[in-house]
């Protein structure tokens, strides 16, 4: 079981990661990794997470300083946030009704879109949440931005991990994308795989071709504005396994 945090420890983890950012700032990687095992090392030992707390029957966060997050306002919570990680970043809340919708960390808990999904959480190593609406017995995804616009409707019914900054999604057997910097790219492909290159490489009505950094197709015969063109790549092998 891990140790319960000290003022003293907050003190030690708030100094190590102003300590680590001022020399990453400085390009001074070996002393910011020999302070992020430090990092690690009380990450190992201490409960860092948020926690909930109770005032009128209904529930807020705090953080492991005893500072409200979100004020007691709300059912529950989907999921909470260790100390170290998304500081400022929104947490999904359940109203009375079990509806989820995003809402800030500021101490205030003010809604960021309409409490109208069944799940939402955050998509890890990603600054999108994903969220989920059932309906008839089946889940549809999407995914939120921070500030709680549906950037990815609603209405997948597979969002695949990420990949070299791309997240690519699934509807009605037609696939889809969404790069880290937030364009989309909706799901009209029959396949997206990769080149022997790693780009993406797209298959749309019986031709292929790469798709451009704005999200236009281009197909495999235009190899001159292929080779004038920034295009989307993976990076990885495997991108659907």
């Amino acid at each position: 079981m891990k140790k319960e945090v000290t003022p003293e420890i907050i003190k030690r983890l708030n100094d190590t990661l102003d300590a680590v950012c001022k020399y990453l700032a400085e390009d001074n990687y070996n002393e910011a990794n020999k302070l992020q095992e430090e990092y690690y090392k009380i990450e190992d030992e201490y409960n860092l997470f948020d926690y909930t707390y109770e005032e009128n029957g209904k529930l807020g966060v705090k953080d492991i300083t005893g500072k409200i997050r979100v004020p007691a306002i709300y059912s529950n919570y989907s999921e909470l946030y260790s100390y170290t990680i998304k500081r400022e970043a929104p947490v999904a809340a359940q109203n009375e009704e079990g509806k989820f919708a995003l809402v800030t960390t500021d101490g205030k808990g003010t809604p960021l879109c309409d409490f109208k999904y069944d799940m939402i959480e955050c998509k890890h190593y990603t600054s999108f949440y994903t969220c989920c609406k059932e309906s008839d017995g089946k889940r549809f995804l999407g995914l939120l931005t921070s500030k709680g616009q549906e950037l990815v409707p609603c209405e997948m019914d597979v969002i695949y991990g990420v990949s070299n900054g791309i997240i690519v999604f699934e509807k009605d057997g037609k696939y889809g994308l969404l790069t880290c910097c937030g364009l989309y790219v909706p799901p009209i492909y029959n396949e997206l795989t990769e080149d022997e290159h790693e780009f993406v490489h797209a298959e749309l009505n019986g031709q292929w071709g790469h798709i451009s950094g704005e999200g236009t197709f281009i197909p495999d015969e235009d190899e001159d504005t292929f080779d004038n063109t920034y295009c989307l790549s993976f990076g990885v092998d495997d991108l659907l396994d």
